[in-house]
């Protein structure tokens, strides 16, 4: 038994150790939160490094690091107008246009703990690799496992029960007002993206986000506008 319980002993530890990577360190948690706050951006030609300097000082507490081994160059001009949207919106158009991507370090006793790095990529919050699996994943595919078992199995044979009455259809959820500015103001700011790439002359990039724009935001104000300029750009 004891021989047991040590063979089992490096999986249990491995087992753990797995757990708590995909947990946030209290550092990574906190800067995640700082992600949610609302900035306003009026940035015309301004270098990446100015830029940096002012989402810490509107964002007290954040650490924004720019990997430049990776090829984030702090002298990247970056054009962004932008009123009280989260940080996130404001890294997510940024990171677009220049072909980069974020994450937030989560290693206890790493001295960069809980800072935000720029770099190259595509990362968005996680390290490539690392993002969260949630529960409810998990959930869905132990439901969809049931469901193949249960097709496999034999049916029996019933009595015809008499047919229920049908239920009502429950009623869609009514969007907020807060969601719909929420959609509005994503789909605008994409659409100003897509319109200063096409500015700098990077035709293929505008139409990517223009794309991404109409299949994101099909209903929002500016989809008709967006439409008209893919279709101008793709002809």
């Amino acid at each position: 038994m004891r021989r047991l319980l040590l063979l089992a002993l490096p999986l249990i530890i491995c087992i753990s150790s797995f757990a708590l990577a995909e947990d946030d360190t209290a550092k990574a948690s906190a800067t995640r939160k700082l992600l949610k706050q609302n900035v306003t951006v009026q940035y015309k030609d301004q270098a990446l490094r100015e830029v940096v300097d002012d989402l810490k000082e509107q964002i007290k507490g954040l650490s924004i690091k720019p990997d430049t081994k990776s090829g984030v160059q702090l002298n990247t001009q970056i054009t962004l107008n932008a009123k009280d949207v989260p940080l996130e919106e404001v890294l997510n158009t940024i990171c677009e246009k220049n072909g980069w991507g974020y994450f937030i370090l989560s290693k206890e006793k790493n001295a960069y703990d809980g800072q935000l790095i720029l770099k190259v990529g595509k990362e968005r919050g996680y390290e490539e690799g690392k993002e969260p699996t949630g529960k409810n994943d998990k959930d869905k595919g132990k439901a969809k496992d049931k469901k193949e078992a249960k097709k496999t199995e034999p049916k029996e044979k019933t009595e015809p029960k008499e047919k229920a009455e049908p239920k009502e259809k429950a009623e869609p959820k009514e969007r907020t007002a807060d969601d719909e500015d929420r959609v509005e103001r994503a789909a605008a700011l994409k659409f100003k993206v897509a319109k200063d790439l096409v500015e700098a002359d990077k035709k293929d990039r505008a139409i990517k986000v223009l794309e991404d724009l109409l299949e994101t935001y099909p209903k929002s104000k500016v989809a008709a506008e967006a439409k008209e300029l893919l279709e101008k750009l793709k002809g």
